[in-house]
């Protein structure tokens, strides 16, 4: 604003290049003052949002959603429709408290039970301690006999072969006989047994081995035949790197009556905008 009654001060907007200009000059100080609210103390800077990409994939969605719902329901692009500011807030909390209603159907699908969901939301809520989801995974293999097989040989050759018929010392005919012949390898094959492991789980704390929550384990062995030489296709044992996130976050953000209750805190100082706000950011 501050720049643009400077221009008009002086005089800037009397014939089309100035005013070209004047607004080249009044974007980059909008920009300059945007850049230096970014980088105040206490500000959250946004991750650059793919619009046109986000736009995208909600128009597919959409065109999914009309053919599920009945014709007297029409979801429409929000941009789309009239709203007030106070609207992209609402909008705000709805989504994200359906994205903490689709990770609990994940868990639950995993194999999350009220009963456990109830005693770390307990953790997390009263004893203020970290909920944590883990991955573990490990691999064996086994050396269980070796065994020599005969393998057929994929090309055969034909031989001809001629033999004659005698009667009283005469030659009566002579017949053409064709025989196939295979080759026949001897190999040395080497059986393993190879054994996959993998469990999911919750725990509190730091300490993935005390308060466990196991939702999820399962084990499967398999036969491997390896040629060659006697080598083990994996290692005798192995444990694959865990894989763990958080839920803590999830789990504060659902109420005792088991529904979510994540809002926007407009109040908060670093709230900015329904996108720049710590709620959203964490």
């Amino acid at each position: 604003k501050q720049g643009f009654q400077r221009h008009l001060r002086a005089g800037c907007l009397t014939s089309a290049p100035c005013c070209a200009s004047s607004i080249r000059d009044l974007r980059g100080d909008i920009q300059l003052k945007r850049r230096e609210l970014d980088d105040a103390p206490g500000v959250i800077s946004p991750a650059p949002f793919p619009e046109d990409r986000f736009e995208r994939q909600v128009r597919r969605a959409l065109s999914v959603v009309k053919t599920i719902l009945d014709t007297t329901r029409q979801p429409r692009y929000a941009a789309d429709e009239d709203h007030t500011y106070s609207d992209k807030y609402r909008l705000a909390d709805l989504l994200a408290n359906i994205g903490i209603v689709a990770s609990l159907n994940g868990l639950e699908r995993l194999g999350l039970d009220e009963k456990n969901l109830r005693e770390m939301q307990k953790i997390s809520r009263v004893h203020k301690r970290a909920v944590s989801l883990r991955f573990d995974a490990k691999v064996s293999c086994a050396f269980l006999q070796e065994k020599v097989v005969n393998v057929e040989g994929k090309h055969r050759s034909v031989v001809d072969e001629q033999s004659s018929k005698k009667k009283d010392r005469i030659a009566a005919k002579i017949i053409s006989l064709a025989r196939k012949k295979k080759v026949i390898t001897k190999v040395k094959e080497y059986q393993w047994s190879v054994c996959l492991e993998y469990v999911v789980f919750a725990y509190s704390g730091n300490d993935p081995e005390t308060g466990k929550f196991i939702l999820l384990r399962r084990s499967s062995c398999t036969t491997i035949v390896t040629t060659g030489s006697k080598t083990s296709p994996f290692p005798a044992k192995k444990e694959i790197d865990p894989i763990e996130t958080p839920l803590t976050w999830l789990l504060e953000h659902i109420s005792s009556d088991m529904t979510c209750d994540f809002h926007i805190d407009r109040s908060a100082e670093t709230c900015r905008t329904p996108r720049r706000n710590d709620d959203i950011s964490s």
